[in-house]
């Protein structure tokens, strides 16, 4: 059996949560498209996220990183970032949801 971390386990279920809410995919601006997992990277590191240093050092860690954890509590409370289309193409209002 696997055994996660307490980061690990919180952004899985948020990406549970917000899929189950908006949709599997995330668009963006300029017609990318994301899963939750990588559009969470992308909010905390970047369009490239990919290729950052800090993204990889994250990656060979035992947990998630705190500042993805804060990233994914402040998106799911609303502040949804400028980049990110998912819930208007959703047909969702995520800002009057939100409230």
């Amino acid at each position: 059996m696997t055994s996660f971390g307490p980061n690990t386990t919180f952004v899985i279920n948020w990406i549970t949560r917000m899929g189950g809410k908006y949709g599997g995919t995330v668009y963006d601006t300029k017609g990318g498209l994301w899963d939750w997992g990588q559009a969470l990277c992308r909010q905390v590191w970047g369009h490239e996220w990919s290729k950052s240093d800090a993204w990889k050092e994250a990656d060979s860690g035992d947990d998630v990183p705190a500042e993805i954890v804060e990233a994914a509590k402040a998106w799911e409370a609303g502040e949804w970032p400028a980049w990110a289309l998912c819930g208007q193409m959703a047909g969702v209002d995520w800002q009057e949801d939100a409230r």
